[in-house]
């Protein structure tokens, strides 16, 4: 699935890059050397160009550094100063790294619902808090047929299971896709409240029968024709 990304989308990626490269600019001509804070300020910046870059790029993360130094060297175009030192190429690079690093480092605790956050809309959906989980038990939902179907259609993309999203609980979001799955009569799913939001949100709600959502074949051709898709994978 190809989203679109509109022009404010844009501006905003490229603010981000402008801004970072901007504070490794200015610290580094004021005096010789990039400062501690400066370069938190810019690596923090990097990280949330990166997050917005890997939905251009449909999750390939392999491709951010790439992108963000292409991205750094259109805005250092004309800057010719700045592009043949060997100094601010060097801490521009190191800038990049360190933001994707950040942005792979904190992507499940940055994006996933807290404990709290969870606890409070499995609270307001009617769905008592599960027991905490014993080591191991996290790999268990490998086995359900909709995330066996996911695996089949989006290979490799991040999958975020029983969702808190306003007030109610997606069975799956992946985030990189825009898609959320929702299956009927499933504790705190609330179809007509969820399809408001997500299309407020520009997210493609795909609600499942629990007939097909038990079976992974079945349900991936189910999610592939609401989707337009014409194969699988």
């Amino acid at each position: 699935m190809t989203r679109r990304f509109s022009r404010e989308w844009e501006t905003r990626l490229l603010s981000l890059v402008d801004r970072a490269v901007e504070l490794v600019v200015e610290s580094g001509r004021a005096s010789g050397e990039l400062s501690d804070r400066p370069r938190e300020e810019a690596a923090a910046l990097m990280a949330q160009a990166a997050e917005m870059a890997v939905e251009l790029l449909e999750g390939r993360t392999e491709l951010l550094e790439r992108l963000l130094e292409q991205l750094v060297a259109q805005r250092l175009a004309g800057t010719e100063w700045v592009r043949t030192s060997e100094w601010f190429r060097r801490e521009l690079q190191s800038v990049i790294r360190s933001g994707i690093e950040r942005y792979r480092t904190g992507l499940e605790s940055r994006e996933a619902a807290s404990p709290e956050v969870l606890a409070e809309a499995q609270a307001e959906a009617g769905e008592p808090a599960p027991p905490a989980a014993e080591p191991g038990e996290r790999e268990e939902g490998a086995g359900d047929p909709l995330r066996r179907a996911l695996a089949l259609l989006f290979p490799g993309r991040e999958v975020r299971e029983r969702y808190a999203f306003h007030g109610t609980l997606l069975d799956y979001f992946l985030p990189q896709e825009r898609l959320a799955l929702a299956v009927e009569g499933r504790p705190g799913v609330r179809p007509v409240r969820q399809e408001y939001f997500c299309r407020q949100e520009g997210i493609t709600l795909v609600v499942l029968d629990p007939a097909t959502a038990e079976d992974a074949w079945q349900a991936a051709r189910f999610i592939r024709r609401a989707l337009g898709r014409t194969a699988v994978g």
